[in-house]
């Protein structure tokens, strides 16, 4: 199961792939078009007043969520049995995942752990 994340900040890009991951921290310039952060986000998360909203969701396998850190304090977005964990996200900045096959993930954060939510990903 391939696992795609994407971390957006304020920082010097940085790629690093990994068994099967995808991993871009810092701007993001627009990208050459066919880079996979270019893909549509189906759905964004933000954090927020100690909350993630939506607090759940669904999308398709394959899309992009959008992980926003809409607060004014760091955050993490991490899945409780470890198949995302954006680490640090700073206000203001995001982490993007994708999901390959359909999953119920239920996730929190590291920094704040009352902050709790719930995706479902169905198949294409």
């Amino acid at each position: 199961m391939q696992r795609n994340r994407i971390l957006i900040g304020t920082g010097v890009v940085v790629v690093a792939v990994a068994l099967g991951a995808v991993v871009l921290s810092g701007d993001d310039d627009g990208g050459d078009g066919g880079s996979e952060d270019d893909r549509p986000v189906a759905q964004e998360v933000a954090a927020e007043d100690n909350a993630f909203g939506p607090e759940s969701f669904t999308v398709v396998e394959g899309e992009f969520v959008r992980f926003l850190n809409s607060d004014d304090v760091p955050h993490t977005f991490t899945a409780d049995d470890g198949l995302f964990d954006s680490g640090t996200v700073e206000p203001g900045d995001e982490f993007r995942y994708a999901f390959d096959g359909p999953v119920t993930v239920t996730y929190h954060c590291e920094i704040h752990p009352s902050m709790t939510g719930t995706v479902e990903v169905t198949a294409e």
